[in-house]
């Protein structure tokens, strides 16, 4: 706590007191304390610091300050209360891997008058980017809950960007080999592949995905059956598989792995971002819903969420989930860095 000395100005009005004569009394210096508030001035505008929230107005007609900047992997302040009839203010800005601060509520008159008008301020900007693959021997290892790849439901949703014909997105395997559910381009096409065992593999007709320009895929699996999406739209299904015969799912893997029953190993050579998995077999309007926005990662049957917004030389992806499975790159170069931005939104 940082405590501060602020002089009020002296208006001397005769009229019936906004706040308490103990704290507004003409000539008089009173303490005001706040968290590491800085940047004070006689009007009352104070501005959050690091991890902090914006200032409150003490009197009058005052605004509010905004809240403060959040660091790497911190959250912003939020915006502080505004006096009376005043708005509050904006929230923080956060860096990469923090939250944007909430923004502050407007005070409303006293003494029987007409209540002010609430008005939130506009939270902060969230930093976005994505990762680069190279296509020769970068990839992210991504580790599982116990039975996380579950064979009867399943969703695998990510955004990419490339402009090679073939290279793995992503693959549930196991270190002594063999794949399963995997996302992959195929020729210009995406595919998205189950082992059940007879080996079901669904494509897009259209061989141009790899434009580019950035593409949502999602691949999902369960009672409603096999099914493809691209940019939030059903491409391609197989209604009557519902299961995956493959068990031996210990790991995820981004970047690198077999294409189809039998076919290579390739790898990516592009750009991937916002890379989400779950236990359960999404809908169509699910995905469409909130395909080109991040999430709450606090979600029912959210197994792991990695946003790839790391920089510089981080060697490791956050997993926004309460799993916190940090993905592993390996084979990356960091002079460039493969950190980009911005990502796909």
């Amino acid at each position: 706590m940082t405590t501060m000395r602020k002089k009020i100005a002296c208006f001397c009005l005769r009229m019936v007191p906004l706040v308490p004569l103990a704290a507004v009394a003409c000539g008089r210096t009173d303490l005001l304390s706040h968290n590491t508030v800085t940047g004070s001035t006689p009007w009352g505008v104070g501005t959050g610091g690091p991890h902090a929230s914006g200032g409150s107005s003490p009197s009058l007609t005052l605004n509010s300050g905004g809240g403060g900047t959040s660091q790497v992997g911190g959250s912003a302040g939020s915006g502080g209360s505004g006096g009376a009839t005043a708005t509050g203010g904006a929230g923080g800005t956060s860096a990469t891997g923090g939250s944007a601060g909430k923004g502050g509520v407007g005070g409303g008159l006293m003494n029987g008058g007409a209540g002010g008008a609430v008005t939130s301020g506009a939270g902060g900007a969230i930093a976005k980017g994505a990762l680069h693959f190279d296509g020769v021997d970068d990839v992210v290892t991504l580790p599982a809950d116990p039975g996380g790849a579950n064979e009867d439901s399943f969703s695998s949703e990510l955004w990419f960007r490339t402009t090679a014909l073939t290279g793995m997105l992503f693959e549930v395997y196991t270190p002594g080999g063999g794949a399963d559910r995997s996302t992959y381009l195929k020729d210009g096409t995406v595919c998205f592949y189950v082992y059940t065992p007879n080996y079901s593999e669904l494509c897009t007709s259209n061989k141009t995905w790899n434009d580019g320009r950035w593409h949502h895929a999602a691949g999902t699996l369960g009672l409603d059956g096999q099914h493809l999406y691209l940019d939030g739209q059903l491409v391609a299904t197989a209604a009557t598989v519902t299961r995956s015969a493959f068990q031996d799912d210990m790991q995820f893997q981004l970047g690198k792995g077999h294409i189809g029953p039998w076919g290579p190993i390739v790898f990516f050579s592009g750009d991937v971002d916002e890379v989400r998995l779950w236990k359960v077999q999404r809908t169509e309007k699910e995905i469409a819903a909130n395909l080109r926005s991040s999430i709450f990662p606090i979600i029912p049957d959210l197994q792991g969420y990695w946003r790839l917004d790391e920089s510089g030389t981080a060697n490791t992806a956050a997993d926004d989930t309460s799993s916190a499975h940090r993905g592993i790159l390996s084979g990356f170069s960091f002079t460039p860095s493969p950190w980009i931005s911005p990502g796909a939104f």
